[in-house]
Order: structure tokens, then C-alpha cells, then sequence
């Protein structure tokens, strides 16, 4: 997933001149997208343990 595609879920609108600055439209896109970033980090932080904890154990010996 891109960054776009997160602006266009949170509805987000440039405020001219300011690139830095976003208009914020609808909350309820906003709590759906921070609802799909804490699942899509959960889903990570799972896969990492279940990778990361066996090379460990392989190569490092415990």
C-alpha cells in the first residue's frame, strides 16, 4: 500500500501553499485507517517474532 492510497482513505486535502499541512475532512476515515495501520503492525510485529526468534536461536545459540 502506498502513502496515496492512505491520503485518499483519510480524505486528506492539501492546504495550498503549505506543503506540509493537510485538511483533515472525515474522522471516521481517520479511525478506520489508524484501525488498519494497528492491525497491519500487529501483523508485522507477529511475523518478525516468528522469523527473527529461530535465526536467533540458530545462529547466536540460544
Amino acid at each position: 500500500m502506498s502513502v496515496n492510497y492512505w491520503f485518499q482513505s483519510l480524505s486528506l486535502k492539501n492546504c495550498g501553499s503549505d506543503r506540509d499541512k493537510f485538511e483533515l475532512k472525515n474522522f471516521q476515515a481517520i479511525k478506520t485507517t489508524y484501525r488498519e495501520l494497528q492491525i497491519l503492525t500487529t501483523m508485522f510485529n507477529n511475523t518478525m517474532a516468528h522469523v527473527y526468534q529461530p535465526l536467533h536461536t540458530f545462529f547466536m545459540g540460544g
